[in-house]
């Protein structure tokens, strides 16, 4: 059996271990970090990330995910399959899985717009679940903006006279310059 004071001794070099342990993932924790900065600074996408972040934000939650994945999958249907490009691709795709949003605000726009015959609370309330603010009024046309930014912008007469078309061309305006 062991003393009391081999029993403390035991745990203090076990405690002395500990510490060394401590102080040496620190150190490699400082070490990471600054790689970490100096990339970000530099542009340069780290180990975890294929792209960097870039300046924009999204306007709903994972909007540039499914943005970018709508463009790869787009990319990829004329691709020739088996070469080195179809198969990241492919690889790519299959890892990002996307929930639709992009799908499912145009296929909203278009029954929100379906028939379009003017501007009424109803309407501007379908489009506004989706960002779309429809409230300058710019003599027989509203200024429809996505999430306030006046980078995208659609105009749209205050009347339809078209219900058949014209509502549906509306959509798709609105479709191709906000989703």
């Amino acid at each position: 059996m062991k003393s009391s004071e081999e029993v403390v001794m035991a745990y203090v070099r076990q405690l002395e271990d500990m510490e060394e342990e401590v102080s040496r993932l620190l150190s490699e924790n400082r070490i990471l970090k600054g790689r970490l900065e100096g990339a970000r600074r530099a542009g340069t996408p780290i180990d975890s990330e294929l792209l960097s972040a870039g300046k924009e934000k999204d306007l709903y939650p994972g909007e540039r995910h499914e943005i970018l994945m709508d463009i790869l999958k787009s990319v990829r249907k004329d691709m020739k399959d088996g070469t080195r490009r179809a198969d990241i691709l492919d690889d790519l795709i299959k890892a990002n899985p996307v929930s639709g949003e992009p799908k499912r605000r145009s296929e909203a726009v278009k029954v929100a717009l379906k028939g379009y015959r003017g501007l009424d609370d109803n309407t501007k309330r379908k489009l506004a679940v989706l960002g779309i603010e429809g409230n300058e009024k710019h003599s027989k046309h509203y200024i429809l903006r996505y999430y306030g930014d006046s980078r995208y912008m659609v105009t749209m007469t205050a009347s339809g006279s078209d219900a058949g078309r014209g509502g549906l061309n509306l959509a798709s305006d609105v479709v191709r310059n906000f989703f």
